[in-house]
């Protein structure tokens, strides 16, 4: 593996080295290997893969907020056109 500097910090960094670990920069040179491929981030139990499973809920809270408000403000706007008619 080839040996190069960190582009912020200039501190040495290998070819295996994802993150540069006196800065925390992107290492632009940086080649996975064979552990990485296989380990258990590429996987569907990874971390990423439970905050999919959050977004059902979510939609579902948004739509019933939808609804309370319409069922709040639709007759809101009801009375209002039958006093403005009124008025004039």
């Amino acid at each position: 593996m080839a040996v190069h500097s960190c582009a912020n910090c200039g501190s040495e960094l290998s070819d295996g080295d994802k993150y540069c670990p006196k800065c925390g920069a992107a290492n632009m040179h940086y080649v996975p290997t064979e552990s990485h491929l296989t380990g258990p981030a590429s996987s569907d139990t990874g971390l990423y893969s439970s905050a999919s499973k959050t977004n059902p809920p979510r939609k579902r809270l948004n739509v019933f907020v939808l609804i309370v408000l319409l069922i709040c403000f639709w007759p809101a706007a009801i009375i209002y056109a039958i006093v403005m008619s009124v008025k004039e």
